[in-house]
């Protein structure tokens, strides 16, 4: 048996996303399934030490999910990447102790390709809002790793950067009380996606886009699918997740006695900017008096 890459797909009755192996004899036709290959040029993450494979990454997205300094966990101990991340492999030593896991400072480009299926509007609790899917095309920049908890990176570098196709789905509001609630609201959003669909925080990215997105002049947040050709994060997106999302980012903000943001309800970056949390509570439909 010859492994060609993984696949993914949505179970609905878990909310999971997940990625199985797809296997063929030598010499098979290509399947159906063949064509759902997420990964068909795998870089391996392994471990100097001792040579443990760590994780295996699309080569197409290796330098920006693997950038350099990265900080992150694997098999029950901290890794840190090197000066670079290019080449068929990527060798990482163990981190030094107290090293804080990272995350990076990335910038993105979204080239809008066409609308998949039909643009629905949702009536959710006291929100009115438009949901679509789009296929995209992601030209994403990591210049530096940020401690979580902090607002500035540790380090700088030049842009690693990658570019690939993925599929993006997109909220579209009525209106925002200011630009600074709708990207307080998306970032609260990108911290608790992982306690409802089963990805792993750097799958999805939450962008704001205040004047609209696609020709579309509504304020919208745009869920990037940062896998390669997308793994099933707009399917799994639907009314009924995008409605949990919104009210558990509600309770989130709403539960903490700060009037305008503070560390324990709001990220870093959201604070270093200027938060606005009162129009945050507003847009999701719900009492701004905390």
């Amino acid at each position: 048996m010859r492994f060609e890459g993984e696949r993914a797909r949505f179970t609905l009755p878990t909310r999971t996303i997940e990625r199985t192996r797809i296997l063929t004899r030598p010499g098979a036709r290509a399947t159906a399934e063949r064509r759902e290959t997420v990964t068909q040029n795998v870089v391996e993450v392994r471990g100097q030490h001792n040579g443990e494979l760590l994780r295996q990454v699309d080569q197409r997205v290796a330098q920006t999910r693997f950038y350099p300094h990265r900080v992150f966990h694997a098999r029950g101990s901290v890794y840190r990447v090197g000066e670079s991340s290019a080449g068929s492999a990527i060798s990482v030593s163990l981190a030094e102790k107290g090293a804080v896991p990272t995350i990076p400072e990335l910038s993105f480009q979204i080239k809008f390709g066409a609308w998949l299926g039909e643009i629905e509007t949702h009536q959710l609790a006291q929100v009115t809002l438009a949901r679509g899917v789009a296929s995209v095309t992601v030209q994403e920049a990591v210049t530096g790793a940020i401690p979580r908890g902090s607002a500035a990176p540790s380090v700088r570098y030049a842009p690693v950067k990658a570019e690939y196709e993925s599929v993006a789905a997109v909220l579209m509001f009525e209106r925002v009380p200011s630009p600074a609630a709708l990207e307080h609201v998306g970032r609260v959003i990108d911290l608790v996606l992982p306690a409802h669909l089963a990805t792993d925080d750097e799958d999805i990215e939450v962008r704001a886009y205040p004047t609209g997105f696609a020709g579309i002049t509504r304020p919208a947040l745009v869920f990037i699918d940062r896998q390669v050709g997308g793994i099933g994060v707009a399917e799994a997106l639907d009314a009924r997740t995008v409605n949990d999302l919104l009210r558990w980012t509600w309770g989130v903000l709403h539960s903490c006695a700060c009037m305008n943001g503070c560390k324990e309800c709001t990220p870093p970056e959201v604070l270093a900017r200027g938060p606005d949390k009162q129009g945050a509570l507003q847009l999701l439909g719900g009492s701004s008096s905390a």
